[in-house]
């Protein structure tokens, strides 16, 4: 018997294990040819990314440079200098000398031209509503565009370029575009139910501690806080009511300064009012803010006599005697302070008598004073204060009146407030004519209202003992200084008084405006009270004369 046996060859078996392993070598040098041509690709893509935003980085530097020497410019000069100087910017660009990595960028405008950056006023300098996250601001603004592009020089990948783009607005806005606006700190204390109209702004913090309802009918901004609380320095104890805003209202915002030049410090800002000094140009910065030089007319009283001139405008070439400023100005009136203690050696202003002759100070000035500057620098005693005062201003000249001071302010009875007379049956009203309200603004170290029925006689008095028959109606923008709050003294809106008391000198507002101003009989009011704030509308060649804070907008 037989057997056969079956053997696999050895030889077979190896030539088999060999093509595997071919197949599984070859697949796992596809996948390593993959996952490195990937590594390449993606590192490739990374180091191209990286030089594109180093690229941008470099491109926004040089934005930058010019957007700040743009900045620079107008706040210290204005548009048209900064109009002026499209040459200088287009030529600005991030340069070695200031740090050597610099000189591993080319920089080019929007053209190519290299070493150059694109710069274009894109917007005239002209009166439009302005580009700001909120709406309803207006002001003169010019919008200029800013385009650099960058590239790196010892780069592989030569096609690389980045560029930025910047609109940039200049603008400057009227304060009274704003119902309130404050250089320090705001406080909103109202013992009664208040609504404000208009935008507010503050550029430091704001304090809220309405005893009642306290509405905010516009936009609020803050530099600094919103805090719904009182002043950490305010002693007065009171009860939270309500905070209403039918607006925005955002803190940590931009500070809006006006151009001086300088930083805008209490000091500077006090400047506005004040005679400039002699070596001091009425075209620089400050002189160009100061409402000495915006006036048509000056008028200076000292301890030997009234020196009345006219304005910046020609140099103070006019002179106008004092026999004829005497038909409307009076420097030996006298009432008490009783506040203070002291009585007011005043410099009365009578604005009906003035406007009696206005067709001759016009032709005298050689243009309408529609800005008049007032200041009395006699020497006071012990017991006196200086202060300016304005009687008969219930119909202002047709094309409106600021007046301005260094000293404290008094207006007396109604004030930019006419009349008419209308029929009712058989009776002959008095009712108020707004057709004939028109640009008004008072500017000085404080502002104090009396009222229609103030008696110079009821200066001694106390408050109850004074009878106040009559509402008082002051339609003008103000703008006036202020006594921050301090644990020993509370300046806050709270700190308001009736329109037969005087308060003390820098008790009113900081850098304070309101469109109309509305002190009625026996209701206790601020000095910003705005019952009925609407925005005065002013032109470059209308009047009456403004401050302005400067915004420079980039989007």
């Amino acid at each position: 018997m037989t057997m056969r046996l079956f053997t696999q060859s050895n030889r077979t078996r190896a030539g088999s294990a060999i093509i595997l392993v071919l197949v599984l070598t070859g697949a796992s040098l596809l996948l390593l040819c993959a996952a490195m041509d990937w590594t390449s690709s993606s590192a490739i893509q990374t180091q191209r990314n990286n030089e594109y935003f180093r690229n941008n980085s470099a491109a926004s530097a040089a934005a930058e440079k010019v957007v700040a020497a743009m900045t620079r410019d107008y706040q210290a000069e204005d548009e048209s200098v900064v109009y002026d100087r499209l040459a200088a910017y287009r030529r600005m660009v991030p340069e070695k000398s200031e740090d050597n990595g610099w000189g591993n960028y080319q920089f080019t405008d929007a053209q190519g031209n290299r070493d150059k950056t694109y710069v274009e006023r894109v917007l005239p300098w002209q009166w439009r509503p302005l580009e700001t996250a909120y709406t309803g601001l207006q002001g003169y603004g010019a919008t200029y565009r800013v385009i650099s592009n960058t590239r790196l020089l010892d780069s592989a990948y030569k096609n690389i370029v980045s560029a930025v783009k910047q609109e940039v607005q200049l603008a400057s806005i009227p304060i009274f575009e704003f119902g309130i606006f404050y250089a320090l700190d705001m406080e909103f204390n109202p013992s009664d139910t208040w609504s404000v109209s208009g935008p507010v702004h503050g550029n430091g913090s704001i304090y809220a501690q309405p005893d009642r309802t306290l509405t905010f009918r516009g936009h609020v901004t803050a530099s600094q806080k919103i805090v719904h609380d009182k002043h950490p320095d305010d002693p007065v104890s009171r009860r939270f009511g309500s905070i209403v805003y039918q607006g925005e209202h955002n803190e940590r915002v931009k500070s809006l300064n006006l151009p001086l030049g300088a930083d805008n410090s209490p000091a500077n800002l006090r400047g506005l009012v004040e005679i400039p000094p002699k070596k001091e140009r009425a075209d620089s910065p400050m002189g160009r803010q100061r409402y000495y030089n915006k006036a048509e007319m000056v008028i200076v009283v000292s301890d030997t006599g009234v020196v009345t001139t006219s304005g910046a405008y020609n140099n103070f070439k006019v002179s106008i005697p004092w026999a004829s400023v005497k038909s409307f100005v009076a420097t030996n009136v006298v009432f008490f302070n009783k506040r203070e203690n002291r009585d007011v050696k005043t410099t009365q202003f009578d604005v009906d008598l003035f406007n009696a002759n206005y067709s001759l100070w016009t032709s005298l000035l050689g243009r309408e004073p529609r800005t008049i500057y007032v200041a009395d620098q006699r020497t006071q005693a012990a017991n006196t204060q200086s202060g300016v005062r304005l009687v008969n201003g219930d119909l202002l000249p047709g094309s409106g009146l600021t007046v301005a001071t260094p000293n404290p302010l008094y207006v007396q009875g109604d004030y930019n407030a006419p009349t008419m007379q209308v029929k009712q049956g058989k009776k002959t009203l008095t009712v108020a004519d707004p057709t004939k309200i028109v640009p008004a603004s008072l500017i000085a170290d404080a502002i104090t209202i009396l009222s229609n029925d103030w008696d110079d006689s009821d200066g001694g008095s106390y408050l109850g003992a004074r009878t106040v028959k009559r509402n008082t109606t002051v339609n003008a923008a103000v703008i006036a200084g202020i006594v921050p709050t301090a644990a020993e003294i509370t300046t806050a809106l709270e700190a308001a008084y009736t329109d037969d008391n005087i308060p003390t000198e820098g008790d009113t507002v900081s850098l304070t405006v309101s469109g109309v101003v509305k002190y009625q009989a026996h209701v206790t009011v601020t000095a910003i009270a705005t019952e009925s704030w609407r925005r005065v509308t002013f032109t470059e060649n209308g009047v009456p004369y403004y401050a302005w804070v400067s915004q420079v907008g980039i989007y």
